[in-house]
């Protein structure tokens, strides 16, 4: 009896047989990691701006920074991520089409903050 060789498993078999043991399935993970690229790009364009002098333009997150420092908004910033992940996955349980938008909008809206860094950026490397 001739037995066939076992095909190797592709990286994403991998990745989903692992989230699967951990229960780590989500619903929109293409949105989440768009949403984390986004606030991760607002956190460094805010440094970057922060360090050159200028301020932080959110006044919730200017009162943390004041406060706590940069640490702070890192932690404001990803406390927020995670807020919009939970709800985005308590309401797709719901609505999953409007949890899909929701979680869109968060990519959306999370991304002006950067678009408006780089503008300022540019201003002042252009004089």
């Amino acid at each position: 009896m001739l037995l066939e060789p076992e095909q190797p498993e592709t990286g994403g078999d991998v990745a989903r047989k692992a989230d699967k043991v951990r229960g780590l399935e989500v619903r929109f993970p293409d949105e989440y990691a768009w949403f984390v690229l986004v606030s991760s790009m607002d956190l460094m364009f805010t440094w970057l701006i922060l360090n050159l002098g200028g301020s932080e333009a959110n006044p919730l997150a200017n009162w943390v920074y004041l406060r706590l420092g940069f640490n702070g908004l890192v932690i404001l910033k990803f406390a927020v991520v995670i807020l919009v992940v939970l709800i985005c996955e308590l309401l797709a349980r719901l609505r999953e089409p409007t949890a899909r938008l929701l979680a869109r909008a968060a990519v959306v809206i999370s991304a002006f903050p950067s678009v408006w860094a780089l503008s300022l950026l540019f201003r002042f490397v252009m004089g």
